[in-house]
């Protein structure tokens, strides 16, 4: 029957760190309708036209690069337990299982889930910090070249749009883990 040529949609979606729950739901969504991720970058999901419901999507913010030897073993540990490793981007794992395999959640123990929001609640301060550092740059040079008073003001608003941003990212992390360690009380 000739070669089967299977169609391709990119979406351009834009994501945060602090989102990979709401991000993970929509590739299982776009996979229910059988749209399987198979490549990822900036911003930029690639499908490929499948069965639906085939695959299960994971997605996970490591703790290191994907180049990092602790994140190879971590990756070669998921291959084993039956994870296919769809993309990386950054320090985005993204990963999937077929659907009919017994259905494993990675963040199925709240520690490991609370690890995971601990880490993003880290990041967020560190590109707070570097964002910043980089803002006094450029005030200062603006200041320098005797720029008008508009273009100061619209870094700072920029800046301030930026902080408040990152803030509740890092509010929603914080809520998400606090909700966790009550659940676990619990449960213990």
């Amino acid at each position: 029957g000739g070669m089967e040529i299977n169609m391709r949609i990119t979406v351009h979606r834009m994501y945060f760190i602090w989102d990979f729950d709401r991000e993970e739901i929509w590739l299982n969504e776009m996979a229910a309708q059988g749209k399987n991720l198979v490549r990822t970058s900036f911003f930029t999901f690639v499908f490929e036209e499948g069965n639906p419901g085939e695959y299960e999507y994971h997605l996970e913010w490591m703790k290191h690069f994907p180049t990092h030897p602790e994140s190879i073993k971590y990756r070669r540990f998921l291959e084993e337990t039956g994870f296919e490793e769809v993309s990386t981007f950054k320090k985005w794992l993204f990963i999937r299982k077929k659907s009919t395999e017994m259905a494993y959640s990675l963040f199925s123990d709240i520690d490991s889930r609370m690890e995971h929001l601990r880490r993003i609640m880290i990041f967020i301060p560190i590109l707070f910090c570097s964002l910043f550092a980089f803002m006094c740059l450029e005030l200062s040079m603006l200041a320098l070249s005797h720029e008008s008073i508009s273009i100061l003001s619209f870094v700072a608003v920029t800046f301030i749009f930026m902080l408040r941003f990152m803030a509740s990212g890092f509010i929603k992390s914080w809520k998400a883990y606090r909700r966790l360690k009550k659940e676990r009380l619990i449960r213990e």
